[in-house]
């Protein structure tokens, strides 16, 4: 092995003797892991906030609340023996205990899967109207709030943008990102109902700057600091009207018929995402060819779509990689393998905190993998 292909893969200290540089490997130590966080998150970075993130201020919107909440509401909205067979398929494979993402696979009928999404929807708003209004007031804080603040501190001048994926069909980032006086663009443009155009949405932050030089009038742009928010899988505000993808605010919790864009679980999410011509992967694929540093909270690694992009970048040694969660699941494990570069952030069982990197682990007696403390213990 090549010394400079150790040392990537080593944690050590140089000392030159007679001009050979001799590297000592070094203990792992939490000193050198906020270090090396706080470096890593000073480069392009990219917040990819999953389910974890919104159960951290109410666990029911985890998907074993949404999956009783169907259990609960299906039977009443199935009409032909073929949705009740394909729905009964749901909970056979359920009761097998598998998962709750490949069992809705046995949906096909269009009718169910509109149902399934109509009560997806009614579950995020119901749980969703709890919070919304003390987050406004300021009465409770969201646990990702500490970390999006810490980010936009950290956005450097000559680039300050933000970017953020989710899988969330919540507005609790929206509503967050408001209360920290961060801008934000999710890449609509418009009024009461605006249109998907991420290139003119991104136009609105670029600021024209004249300057006088030797008498001369020059010109030139800065970016206002701002994020963009890709939300891959819908919103609760999205729907669908004359094969266009909208983004009305005030369908955001009423429980009505509106055509929403949200993609549920199930192996037909990402087909259904394409045949319907609304790609919102599209934008997201050009932001993953820029980033250098993946910090990944609360996010479980099940999806097959984007998750899966995301994952094989991730893996790779040339990239930087932060997972902050509660429990490793999915695909992390493979990931962690195949990168042992990636800096992991998780709950002991007893609670405490375990931090894995390059092959080595290290249990911290605080607990740093719930997001707002490892924003507030680690990061500046």
């Amino acid at each position: 092995m090549k010394v400079d292909e150790w040392r990537s893969n080593t944690k050590c200290s140089a000392y030159d003797v007679y001009n050979l540089t001799i590297f000592v490997p070094m203990a792992l130590s939490l000193d050198h892991v906020y270090e090396e966080i706080q470096g890593r998150l000073s480069r392009k970075t990219v917040l990819i906030a999953g389910t974890g993130t919104s159960m951290a201020l109410d666990v029911a919107f985890g998907m074993w609340a949404l999956e009783k909440h169907l259990k609960a509401a299906m039977p009443d909205l199935l009409n032909s023996d073929d949705e009740k067979a394909q729905w009964q398929g749901v909970l056979s494979r359920l009761q097998n205990n598998e998962d709750f993402e490949s069992s809705l696979s046995e949906v096909q009928s269009e009718f169910l899967l509109e149902n399934i999404i109509k009560e997806t929807a009614n579950h995020v708003i119901q749980v969703s109207c709890k919070h919304y209004n003390a987050i406004q007031s300021g009465k409770i804080d969201w646990p990702l709030q500490p970390l999006l603040e810490k980010l936009r501190q950290a956005l450097p001048p000559t680039n300050p943008v933000l970017d953020i994926i989710t899988p969330n069909y919540d507005l609790l980032i929206e509503y967050t990102l408001g209360a920290i006086g961060l801008n934000y663009t999710d890449g609509f443009i418009g009024g009461l109902q605006k249109e998907l155009n991420w290139s003119k949405a991104k136009e609105q932050f670029y600021r024209l700057n004249e300057t006088l030089v030797r008498g001369k009038k020059q010109v030139s742009y800065s970016v206002i600091p701002h994020a963009r928010l890709f939300k891959v899988h819908g919103s609760l505000n999205y729907c669908q009207h004359s094969k266009k993808i909208l983004r009305d605010d005030t369908i955001a919790f009423q429980q009505d018929e509106i055509q929403r864009v949200i993609i549920t679980p199930g192996k037909t999410k990402y087909q259904r995402i394409i045949e319907e011509g609304y790609d919102l992967h599209v934008p997201v694929r050009d932001v993953l060819k820029q980033v250098q540093t993946f910090l990944f909270a609360g996010y479980g690694f099940n999806d097959t779509d984007i998750d899966k992009q995301m994952a094989e970048l991730a893996a790779k040694p040339n990239y930087e990689a932060i997972i902050v969660t509660k429990d490793l699941g999915g695909q992390s494990e493979n990931m962690i393998k195949e990168n042992p570069g990636i800096i992991v952030v998780c709950q002991n069982d007893d609670h405490s905190s375990k931090v894995l990197w390059q092959k080595e682990e290290l249990i911290v007696d605080k607990k740093i993998w719930e997001i707002d403390t490892f924003a507030k213990e680690i990061l500046y």
